[in-house]
């Protein structure tokens, strides 16, 4: 935890979330070290998918961490606005954790982080052919809407799924997919 508070940049924080997967209370510091950052203004030049991977295995790791699911979800918005379609599947995961965080997280912030998020990842989905194409090869409408079925009593998901839908309808491909879906 004390290695975790002295760390005061993104490459030397994404090596101690890789360092120290198993450690609940390190991960929720380094992530919320790096909520830290953004707020003051520091910008990340690290690999992404490597902060995707760290970031997405904390959140899986320790569901029930609410400290960390809200943290995680502000890191990932960072990382959403700055996403150029890089590895889909990633971002399927990521849609994985928003959907869950938003269904599990129901009474906290991390559920209205969530709801951000997606708005975030939508818009850069309206706008970058290259991240939907990306998106979908990676099965992430079908993803999508399994989510939705799975959730059918949580409004704030089906919301953001319609929103995901929306965006990834924007081409002709998508639409075709969600149709046959």
């Amino acid at each position: 935890i004390q290695e975790a508070q002295a760390s005061k940049n993104w490459k030397n924080t994404i090596e101690l979330l890789e360092k120290h997967r198993q450690h609940e209370e390190a991960q929720e510091e380094l992530i919320k070290g790096l909520v830290k950052l953004i707020q003051r203004g520091v910008h990340h030049n690290v690999q992404s998918k490597r902060l995707l991977n760290s970031l997405i295995e904390a959140m899986n790791t320790f569901g029930s961490n609410e400290g960390i699911q809200c943290a995680g979800m502000q890191v990932l918005h960072y990382i959403s606005d700055k996403c150029d379609g890089a590895d889909g599947a990633m971002w399927v995961n990521v849609i994985q954790i928003i959907a869950r965080g938003i269904a599990e997280h129901g009474r906290d912030s991390a559920q209205l982080q969530g709801i951000f998020l997606f708005k975030g990842f939508a818009d850069a989905l309206r706008n970058q052919t290259r991240l939907r194409v990306t998106v979908r090869k990676a099965r992430g409408i079908e993803t999508m809407i399994d989510l939705m079925v799975k959730y059918t009593k949580v409004p704030a998901v089906q919301e953001c799924g319609l929103t995901f839908l929306e965006a990834m309808a924007s081409d002709n491909q998508g639409m075709k997919t969600i149709q046959s879906k």
